[in-house]
């Protein structure tokens, strides 16, 4: 069974979108909104990176959203996105009013995911012969 995230209630503002789309992805709980991944909540006590809510944008977009929001800084791993951390005194006013932006279709949020290569199919390579 999938994890539950404690922060799910960031994705109310934009859940009922006929879009939307909730995945689980490298231990984070993801949305999806018009074919673009908008937010991911992260929940791991045993790292401080990883307790927040990530949000997928593009890097001209970090000074405007930075601005509106002061809360928010890059991703120390994922430097693209940006990163309200849920130790912020004002963690869930910020993440409604970010979930709110997301909900209107604010475009500074949001980033296409790349398509999946296909796997290929067909004959394996010939292993290499160990040396003895």
């Amino acid at each position: 069974m999938a994890k539950k995230f404690d922060t799910e209630w960031a994705f109310e503002p934009f859940e009922d979108d006929m879009t939307f789309e909730a995945r689980h992805m490298f231990g984070c709980r993801s949305a999806y909104l018009r074919g673009k991944i908008v937010m991911c909540l992260a929940e791991n006590d045993s790292d401080p990176n990883w307790q927040g809510i990530l949000l997928p944008t593009e890097r001209e977009h970090h000074e405007s959203l930075i601005r509106e929001f002061p809360q928010l800084s890059p991703h120390k791993v994922l430097a693209k996105w940006l990163y309200l951390p849920s130790s912020d005194e004002d963690f869930e006013q910020v993440a409604m009013s970010i979930g709110e932006k997301i909900s209107q279709n604010d475009l500074r949020f949001g980033s296409v995911p790349k398509p999946r290569k296909k796997k290929k199919t067909g004959a394996k390579s010939p292993r290499k012969e160990r040396k003895k």
